[in-house]
């Protein structure tokens, strides 16, 4: 369908051209008027929030068709790689699925910004010579374009997935408690996102310590963050700059 698609936009450019981007104008426009953005927002907030109650809060949906609804609005699904296969599939152990998921993102902004560094060098060396600073000045202004066409991925990136990716880094502290032996009272205690994880091995162990430091990087750390770019852009925001 893809391929078709662009086969199409290639062989009537000028039908493409005009209509297509006219209707992208049109629905920018309207977009921009009705305040979507800010809507947009909300509605990932919402249902993201929403989807993590009955893992960290270990309650049920009423059933009928809200519970219906939130299967099909599900938004951790539809933003990762489940919506192919099963995480233990793809991922394999649940250590590996806690890493992918809180790694993939910043793999891809890391990508995003060597891609852009190497496109400012170039279209850097292509300019006139006259016009080129020192190096230390060209290395500069390399490494500041690069970070401002990288930053709104990264805020995207992180808009859309710290809700889901910390709730799957609480979720490994939830343990399910199971008696073993009715006689001796013996209980064990399993990970309630992989019931073949005992609580109790040195396994769970240090994907507990991983979990721990993970939540620098993701509850703690993108707050943080986004706070201290609010902070640096306070005064742009006060002037309505770009």
């Amino acid at each position: 369908v893809g391929a078709a698609v662009l086969f199409i936009a290639r062989q009537r450019g000028w039908l493409m051209h005009g209509m297509v981007r006219g209707g992208l104008k049109r629905m920018h426009l309207a977009w921009q008027q009705q305040g979507m953005q800010a809507t947009a927002k909300l509605f990932i907030n919402f249902y993201v929030v929403v989807d993590g109650i009955p893992s960290v809060y270990n309650v049920s949906r009423p059933d009928g068709k809200y519970a219906a609804w939130m299967q099909m609005l599900e938004l951790n699904t539809l933003l990762s790689l489940d919506v192919f296969a099963p995480a233990e599939c793809i991922a394999g152990s649940y250590f590996t699925q806690l890493l992918w998921s809180a790694f993939w993102p910043w793999a891809l902004v890391l990508v995003v910004l060597i891609g852009t560094a190497l496109w400012a060098s170039i279209k850097q060396c292509q300019g006139a010579t006259a016009l080129r600073p020192g190096r230390a000045a060209a290395l500069r202004l390399i490494c500041v374009e690069a970070v401002v066409l990288t930053l709104p991925i990264l805020l995207i990136l992180t808009f859309c997935f710290v809700t889901a990716t910390s709730s799957r880094i609480f979720k490994t502290f939830l343990c399910d408690v199971f008696k073993f032996d009715d006689l001796t009272g013996e209980t064990r205690s399993y990970l309630r996102g992989d019931y073949s994880l005992s609580c109790d091995s040195s396994e769970y162990e240090r994907i507990r310590h991983w979990a721990l430091g993970l939540i620098a990087l993701w509850p703690a750390g993108i707050p943080i963050l986004y706070l201290a770019l609010l902070a640096h852009s306070s005064s742009a925001i006060r002037h309505h700059e770009p």
